[in-house]
């Protein structure tokens, strides 16, 4: 009887030196494991161009990829590159469009995002002489490459503006002939000067 007492003691002080030994480790290991866990990233609180990625505008200019009055809708799927589709209304009738902005830098702030875009564009509709002879003025489809450098803003309500100048190359037409002053017949130009301004909101 005194030799089993004797044993469960020492069983007793070895399962309670191993039961605190282990405790105060596991309890230090899920500690340090926490505290070396990196802290979660902060924002930078700059404005980015996909906070508002989506943007509606109305476009005025000469020789746009949407004529000289129209409306174009862009999506920004990176902060440097936007997708868009237009429509509207030059000389010669209704113009569509489609178009990607590459933006080649960007200049962020708090309230405020700014960039110089490469703005690439293909379009087709409508084109007419400013001269008229005695049957009217001539009319009929053209395809463009259009091709822009643009200043872009855009803040954090979603106020958006951008301005360019560029030029658009004829890549088809249908056909088309126009006349000078003199009524004298002239190949349509394969490439005029564009400009525009942009005036839109970012959702």
């Amino acid at each position: 009887m005194p030799q089993f007492s004797m044993k469960f003691g020492v069983g007793s002080l070895m399962i309670g030196f191993l039961l605190g030994v282990a405790l105060p480790a596991r309890a230090d290991a899920g500690a340090s494991s926490v505290g070396d866990r990196p802290p979660p990233p902060e924002s930078s609180g700059l404005l980015r161009p996909t906070e508002h990625p989506l943007s509606l505008n109305v476009v005025a200019g000469l020789g746009s990829e949407v004529g000289e009055l129209g409306m174009t809708a862009e999506y920004s799927v990176l902060d440097r590159l936007a997708f868009g589709l237009g429509a509207g209304n030059g000389f010669g009738g209704a113009q569509f469009a489609a178009l990607a902005r590459f933006r080649l830098g960007l200049f962020q702030r708090e309230n405020t995002v700014q960039s110089f875009d490469l703005v690439g564009a293909f379009s087709e509709g409508k084109y007419a002489t400013l001269f008229d002879d005695d049957s009217g003025s001539l009319s009929e489809h053209a395809y463009w490459a259009e091709y822009t450098i643009d200043y872009e803003l855009q803040t954090r309500i979603g106020f958006r503006l951008t301005a360019g100048l560029g030029f658009s190359q004829r890549v088809a037409a249908t056909d088309i002939v126009v006349n000078d002053e003199d009524g004298a017949p002239n190949a349509l130009p394969a490439t005029v000067a564009s400009t525009r301004l942009t005036l839109g909101w970012a959702l």
